[in-house]
């Protein structure tokens, strides 16, 4: 648990970082545009859907939620003891902080209407009923899984700039669905 005062230096530091490293920022801005590219070309998402409306993914997203749960009783043992498995259920936590955010502003869309434009997602929006100055929605939760998972990679030395453009690639040569049927 951080002080006010550790808040307000971490708050400043994302400030100042953001203003002396524009460039990392876009980077990842300019990765995330072209992941989304590639992914419909290969045949996932050809089309925006605002609103899944499958039965048996509200199934899987309570499993997601157990799982959550579950994980989250294991932040009290100590973090030196966290091996990469854990570090990935970490992640898993995070994936459904995500959707869990994703539904709670369907539920704020007037009845969570699939035809609402993108802005039904915003990249951050802000609640006064919790800290004011905290980026909250389901962009910034998604978010987390990004810093989630730099801290993996950087705990246990994956090359993680290498490894995705590798990856990246492999994915751009491979045949639509990645040959299956569907998604």
């Amino acid at each position: 648990m951080t002080t006010p005062h550790e808040d307000e230096e971490l708050t400043n530091w994302a400030e100042a970082y953001l203003r002396v490293h524009p460039s990392e920022v876009a980077v990842l801005d300019h990765l995330a545009k072209k992941c989304v590219t590639v992914s419909r070309r290969k045949g996932f998402g050809d089309t925006d859907v605002w609103r899944d409306t499958d039965p048996e993914i509200f199934k899987i997203v309570e499993d997601l939620k157990r799982v959550h749960d579950r994980v989250e009783a294991l932040r009290d043992y100590p973090s030196d003891e966290a091996g990469p498995v854990r570090y990935m259920l970490l992640i898993a936590t995070e994936c459904y902080e995500t959707i869990e955010a994703i539904m709670e502003h369907w539920a704020l869309a007037d009845g969570g209407d699939p035809s609402l434009p993108s802005d039904l997602v915003p990249a951050a929006s802000f609640s006064l009923a919790r800290n004011p100055n905290k980026p909250e929605g389901p962009g910034p939760e998604a978010v987390d899984i990004l810093i989630r998972w730099f801290d993996y990679c950087g705990r246990f030395n994956v090359p993680a700039g290498s490894l995705m453009a590798t990856k990246h690639a492999y994915n751009m040569g491979r045949p639509r669905l990645h040959g299956r049927e569907s998604v």
